[in-house]
């Protein structure tokens, strides 16, 4: 059970390092586009994504949250597991 635990949390820091990564990323090359083209850029994404919003439940946004949160979950699944096999105690070879 502590080792099923253990697994779940460390996934959990090395799903978070990753996402600090992928930030940081995306920081520094926004910070490297230089102002104006920064402000063209936000322009641009403004246009595509805000000027003429959807409703909450439209299939396109709805489908795309969908498919994000289950890859999320299914790579934090398949990660802890990854880890408890790797940390979980050996059975011993008595018994048999």
């Amino acid at each position: 059970m502590i080792t099923r635990i253990t697994s779940r949390i460390l996934a959990a820091f090395v799903l978070g390092i990753a996402l600090c990564i992928v930030s940081h990323h995306m920081d520094v090359n926004r910070s490297e586009m230089g102002r104006s083209s920064f402000l063209t850029w936000q322009s641009e994404r403004f246009d595509k994504f805000y000027a003429n919003p959807h409703g909450p439940l439209a299939p396109g946004p709805l489908f795309s949250g969908l498919l994000l949160v289950g890859a999320f979950l299914g790579a934090y699944e398949l990660l802890a597991f990854g880890i408890y096999i790797i940390i979980k105690p050996k059975a011993s070879s008595e018994g048999a």
